[in-house]
């Protein structure tokens, strides 16, 4: 299994930057059909998206490690 790092790192990678590509073109998508005002609102609402993500991870941590079952 010396190897299973090398391939974990190079998922982590890859997602990465598919998720660059998929704001970057949805982005454009926004800037395309709305108008360069409506980025920053898109920006916005990706934050707390990604804020939201965070606290059901920690949540869903904690959970476990206190052994409950929600």
């Amino acid at each position: 299994m010396p190897r299973s790092l090398e391939f974990e790192n190079s998922l982590g990678t890859s997602f990465g930057n598919l998720k660059v590509t998929l704001g970057a073109s949805f982005s454009v998508w926004i800037i395309i059909t709305k108008g360069v005002s409506y980025n920053p609102w898109v920006g916005i609402v990706f934050g707390v998206l990604t804020f939201v993500m965070i606290g059901r991870q920690y949540d869903a941590k904690k959970t476990l490690s206190s052994g409950r079952v929600a």
